[in-house]
């Protein structure tokens, strides 16, 4: 909630790439962007406004991500 994200190459992120936990309703509340710059185009340093993604990696198992929200007060 209330979050300023003046300059990075990513606004929001829930990323889960590890473990098999289930995670459920997120909610992001007022967050506010100036500067999202190039810093990639893959993986970990994907360059986006807003990132939501699970990956899975050799054998392990990832849990499911589910109910994201997204508003302004």
């Amino acid at each position: 909630m209330n979050i300023d994200v003046i300059q990075d190459y990513r606004g929001d992120s829930v990323d889960h790439d590890q473990g098999n936990g289930v995670w459920d309703d997120i909610h992001f509340i007022d967050i506010r962007t100036e500067k999202i710059f190039n810093n990639g185009t893959s993986g970990q340093f994907k360059t986006a406004p807003i990132l939501i993604c699970t990956a899975k990696y050799g054998s392990d198992e990832v849990g499911s991500v589910s109910n994201i929200e997204m508003f302004d007060r």
